[in-house]
């Protein structure tokens, strides 16, 4: 986020955004259950597995759209602009 602001002056907002951000306050969420899985608690190791397999469902498609978003950047810096000549 921080790099496309600096690069553009704004962020883009779109899905890729959002569901990074999801994915960084699940895994928040998941880390937060350290201290009842320690203590043994079941309700908390199948949570733990339930968020951790959507954090995996969800990065997979940030990977997925991450890379088409690369390849529209790389064509677009390819593209030959024209020079007024």
């Amino acid at each position: 986020m921080a790099a496309t602001f600096l690069k553009n002056g704004k962020l883009i907002i779109g899905p890729h955004l959002f569901v990074g951000l999801t994915v960084v306050v699940l895994v928040i969420a998941t880390a937060s259950l350290g201290p009842s899985l320690q203590k043994g608690k079941d309700w908390a190791r199948g949570l733990h597995v339930a968020i951790n397999g959507g954090v995996l469902l969800l990065f997979g498609w940030q990977a997925i759209s991450g890379i088409a978003i690369v390849q529209k950047l790389l064509s677009s810096a390819a593209a030959p602009t024209s020079l007024g000549t």
